[in-house]
């Protein structure tokens, strides 16, 4: 081993002898470089940058070679086995070790408070039991759209789904209500007056009251010199709301209690009326929604 590393004392002193020479008066440069970064001071990509500066390929290729020497020879130094020693002994204190050990006690890790999977997500409608407004909305589309990738959405759409979703919704609650209690109907079809008493259709006089009267569109007579100008239709007099009140009263049959609304009658007003909601995916899955929930309640419900 001894020789080996004479050896390669006499290559790295050779091969610093050959880059002296071939550096001349930069030598002193390069030394400076060399020494910095033996020292810690630059880093590996610092030197050969610095180096590329100024060196040719040759004095490249020869500093290249003297690392690889320097690098083998303190490898070979690393693995000379050095003398043998007596192995000390190494004693234990077994007290001090017991001294520094703290136990733990483990109820302190219990988790409990129950952590959701998901507690930044938004949460919906359903869960909040709020009617959506167009700030929820928009920013539940704004989230939907970060999801997908998009720009983002406009306050418009938002306004559109809100009076869309209330629209929905009340075409649901007046189905179900008429189902269950009386209601007028005017001549276009539009439902009013729920809640009224309904006339008992087999009774003499009751077929004329079971419409609106209807009456004609007519010009006004002072307004002659303006074509296209209709009068106002005539309002009832109170006398004759009175009357009409009284005569449906007397007409019709006794109520019976009705109770609140319940999920049988939205899901046979759904059955009734399909045409309420128009996916028939959303309708069917919602149904089979409410028949579990019928049959199995649960205390969120």
């Amino acid at each position: 081993m001894s020789e080996l590393i004479g050896e390669m004392d006499d290559i790295i002193k050779v091969l610093l002898i050959k880059l002296m020479e071939s550096l001349e008066d930069k030598y002193e440069d390069y030394l400076k470089l060399v020494k910095s970064w033996f020292r810690m001071k630059d880093s590996r990509p610092q030197l050969e940058g610095e180096l590329r500066s100024f060196l040719t390929p040759h004095q490249n290729h020869l500093h290249s070679q003297l690392l690889l020497r320097l690098l083998y020879k303190s490898a070979d130094i690393q693995q000379i086995p050095s003398e043998p020693s007596k192995p000390k002994r190494e004693h234990r204190n077994v007290h001090r070790f017991q001294e520094g050990f703290e136990p733990i006690d483990p109820t302190f890790y219990v988790v409990t408070e129950r952590q959701e999977v998901n507690g930044e997500v938004p949460p919906f409608m359903v869960h909040e039991r709020l009617l959506p407004d167009q700030s929820s909305t928009l920013a539940r589309l704004m989230y939907s759209a970060w999801e997908l990738g998009l720009e983002g959405s406009q306050p418009n759409v938002a306004e559109f789904l809100t009076v869309a979703t209330q629209h929905f919704l009340k075409n649901i609650i007046t189905a179900v209500i008429t189902r269950k209690k009386g209601y007028k109907c005017s001549q276009n079809g539009f439902i009013h007056s729920l809640g009224t008493a309904m006339p008992n259709p087999w009774l003499r006089n009751v077929n004329k009251y079971r419409s609106e009267p209807f009456h004609s569109l007519k010009f006004d007579g002072r307004l002659n010199g303006m074509n296209g100008i209709l009068k106002p239709a005539e309002r009832p007099t109170r006398e004759d709301l009175e009357h009409d009140a009284i005569f449906r009263l007397s007409a019709s049959s006794a109520e019976e209690e009705t109770g609140p609304i319940s999920l049988y009658d939205l899901i046979i007003t759904l059955q009734l009326y399909p045409s309420l909601v128009a996916s028939n995916f959303v309708r069917v899955t919602n149904t089979e929604r409410i028949y579990s929930r019928l049959c199995h309640p649960v205390i969120d419900d």
